[in-house]
């Protein structure tokens, strides 16, 4: 048997195979380029509107996991995931926030406080008197685990 007969087949492509084809490497094109305009500020392009359409259709779904990785509807948008992302950010970089450091970004002091009081109730941070002069807050390893689920998320 030679080496030819004992290969396979190549099934030949349909008139749909070729065509469904050339419709997605068009697409492919189409979003590369499209890409490179909106990645270009001073061509001053938006992405089309089919591809913002998709983009707010998953963020959607994203924020809506987001909601319950942490079991509780609109957190997204609540100083406490502010919060909960500094002190990712602060584990990351190895070191500790101080309660007023962590509050500082917020409306006032009084409801960065409340919600350090609600995220320590949901066992996700936690409060250290070592004593220093400041209280400091780190996450639990709950906390840490769900912010980390929740960032793989946006991955």
């Amino acid at each position: 048997m030679s080496d030819r007969q004992s290969l396979p087949r190549v099934q030949e492509q349909t008139v749909f195979q070729k065509a469904a084809g050339e419709v997605l490497a068009q697409r492919i094109e189409a979003l590369a380029l499209e890409l490179r305009s909106v990645s270009n500020p001073e061509a001053g392009a938006f992405a089309s509107n089919e591809t913002l359409s998709v983009l707010a259709a998953t963020l959607r779904i994203v924020l809506k996991k987001i909601d319950e990785i942490f079991e509780f509807e609109g957190f997204v948008f609540t100083p406490a995931c502010v919060i909960l992302l500094e002190l990712f950010q602060a584990r990351a970089r190895g070191s500790v926030l101080s309660i007023s450091a962590l509050c500082q970004p917020m409306s006032s002091l009084a409801v960065g406080l409340r919600w350090i009081e609600v995220l320590e109730s949901w066992q996700l941070v936690e409060k250290l008197d070592a004593g220093s002069d400041e209280p400091k807050v780190v996450l639990t390893e709950r906390g840490y685990l769900r912010t980390a689920q929740a960032l793989q998320l946006l991955l």
